[in-house]
């Protein structure tokens, strides 16, 4: 994941529709197979296009979520408070108490990633919003496919990876907008 992650901070946010653009599905599954496969492979030498949609998917691909399933109504309490400073207390709160630390520190290198690709909009097009329309699928998800389904609970899971973005430093801490590196 590091090393997808560290492309997509370099050169994502500096690509057009990153995240949102689709990427050569042949492509893809080549990389996905070496990743697999435990092969050596240079993730240089592939379109960052590629390899964002080989993130998305393995996002997607975590057992229950990276947010966990099981805290799916949680967050969604988080989203529903009227204060944003109320919303980011109880996203801290659900972060530190419950969130295993595991999906913490995967989630802090996703969000240090997608607050600079953020940063970086009027170059690349993808704002906080439009990043969170085209990765909160993958983040979050409910038990409920239902609720996966349902548009009023699809966009409030967009909300609250939104306000992760927007929000990072005062959600993860100070430093995570540098875990890799400067931003300049």
């Amino acid at each position: 994941f590091q090393s997808m992650l560290e492309i997509l901070f370099r050169e994502g946010a500096y690509t057009t529709g990153i995240l949102r653009k689709s990427a050569n599905m042949k492509v893809c599954k080549e990389i996905k197979k070496h990743i697999d496969e435990s092969d050596s492979i240079s993730l240089e030498d592939h379109q960052v296009l590629a390899i964002g949609s080989v993130l998305k998917d393995y996002l997607r691909s975590i057992p229950k979520s990276l947010l966990l399933e099981d805290m799916y109504d949680d967050w969604m309490e988080a989203e529903k408070l009227e204060e944003k400073t109320d919303q980011i207390k109880k996203i801290k709160e659900l972060l530190t108490t419950k969130l295993p630390t595991c999906h913490l520190t995967l989630l802090k290198y996703v969000m240090c990633v997608l607050h600079h690709i953020d940063e970086n909009s009027t170059e690349n097009k993808m704002s906080a919003s439009n990043l969170a329309v085209c990765i909160a699928p993958s983040l979050l998800s409910s038990k409920n496919k239902n609720a996966n389904m349902n548009p009023q609970s699809v966009n409030s899971a967009i909300k609250v990876v939104q306000l992760m973005i927007e929000n990072c430093s005062d959600i993860f801490g100070e430093n995570v907008v540098h875990l890799f590196g400067s931003s300049s």
